[in-house]
């Protein structure tokens, strides 16, 4: 049975040489990063166009539920495996790694991430109809170029699992996060008090990355850029999976 990884071909270098870096896996970030956001901002381009043509109006709970989905499924719109870790011990992304004393249960992480999902899908509908009920706006925008950005995080750290590089991508994470917030609050205040608990916990997440890079990393052998012959994520057809 196939992985949901392939092993890249271990580069040709002289005994003791350490791997050099991967620039093909940097691009690919950048690409699919890319790629998911262009097609997260032509749908959102759809919505309003569709709502102009069929002259419809559209209720906030519809903007709500779609939001609610797009936080907790937005990879179905990416082109890389974005697959989350089981919620249990047993899985590798908690089991093969060192943690912090402080790390929550593999359990906690589902439950918070569905809070996130709610404050997002309310702060969305409010920014929503305070940029003129417009899907293609600022805020909505930033929101789902966050997505992306998570998006491709997750492939960093939970399918290739590099913790190095994984360090640096979750710095992206809570940067874009916190523009997302500011993004919102110039909509409307209210919403971007509501991401504000979203970010706290993107940077609790963000110092709990730092501290497992630190832990497994103490022989310095971890990269904090991705190096050849680790594992790379496959490339995929967007809207073929909805429940990884």
């Amino acid at each position: 049975k196939a992985s949901r990884v392939d092993k890249a071909r271990a580069p040709a270098t002289v005994p003791g040489q350490k791997p050099g870096i991967d620039w093909a896996a940097l691009a690919r970030y950048v690409s699919a990063t890319t790629a998911q956001f262009g097609l997260l901002a032509s749908f959102l381009y759809g919505l309003d166009h569709a709502v102009a043509s069929l002259q419809a109006d559209i209720s906030t709970r519809f903007v709500a539920l779609l939001f609610g989905f797009l936080s907790l499924r937005s990879r179905v719109f990416s082109v890389m495996d974005n697959s989350r870790p089981k919620p249990n011990k047993h899985d590798p992304v908690f089991k093969q790694r060192k943690q912090p004393w402080w790390t929550p249960p593999p359990l906690a992480f589902p439950i918070v991430w569905s809070g996130v999902a709610v404050l997002r899908a309310l702060s969305t509908t409010i920014a929503y109809v305070a940029s003129g009920e417009q899907f293609f706006s600022a805020p909505l925008l930033a929101m789902a170029a966050h997505l992306s950005i998570g998006d491709t995080w997750n492939t960093i750290n939970n399918v290739e699992k590099r913790m190095g590089t994984a360090l640096l991508g979750v710095i992206a994470v809570l940067g874009s996060a916190a523009a997302v917030a500011y993004t919102y609050y110039l909509a409307h205040p209210v919403a971007g008090a509501l991401l504000a608990p979203t970010v706290g916990w993107i940077a609790i997440a963000s110092l709990l990355i730092g501290e497992i890079y630190r832990l497994n990393n103490k022989d310095g052998s971890i990269s904090l850029l991705p190096k050849k012959g680790e594992a790379t994520a496959k490339w995929r057809v967007p809207f073929t999976s909805f429940t990884k």
